[in-house]
């Protein structure tokens, strides 16, 4: 199945389909100096329970504090199952122009650590999984600001 989602991903022809569904995709390649890079490349499709709801997506600026994520929909008693969080850690990717040695250094130490079983997310990378239930999403910056880019996924 998952070379089969990888060409339809590739092709551009995704088909219709009478039920909710999550396609993925996530490429990561590692190189060693003077070798050819190896690349680690995984695509899922999963059907959905949910069929009625959106993805929740929003972008919020953390400094050293804890704070707790707005889930939207999917907050509180009664909210819509999550299926997957998407966490994203955008910091660096905001200059027009070649940033400075000092603003690289800033940058770097911009590492977003999440309560959950400890995840972090160092800038320009991202996270994927999938909570066991709805409980509060708890973010921080380790050092500096950083800025998170984050999407709810229905079950």
């Amino acid at each position: 199945m998952a070379d089969d989602v990888y060409k339809i991903i590739h092709s551009g022809e995704f088909r219709p389909v009478d039920f909710a569904r999550l396609t993925s995709q996530l490429n990561i390649y590692h190189q060693i100096p003077n070798e050819d890079p190896r690349q680690f490349q995984y695509a899922s499709e999963a059907k959905m329970t949910d069929s009625e709801n959106s993805p929740f997506q929003r972008t919020v600026s953390l400094q050293n504090e804890w704070t707790t994520l707005d889930i939207g929909w999917f907050g509180g008693e009664g909210g819509v199952p999550i299926g997957q969080i998407i966490l994203f850690n955008r910091t660096g990717m905001k200059y027009q122009t070649r940033p400075t040695p000092e603003q690289l250094e800033e940058d770097a130490q911009a590492i977003i650590e999440v309560q959950v079983r400890g995840i972090l997310v160092r800038p320009k990378h991202f996270a994927v999984y999938s909570p066991i239930d709805n409980s509060p999403v708890v973010v921080r910056s380790l050092a500096g600001a950083a800025r998170l880019e984050y999407v709810v996924i229905p079950r």
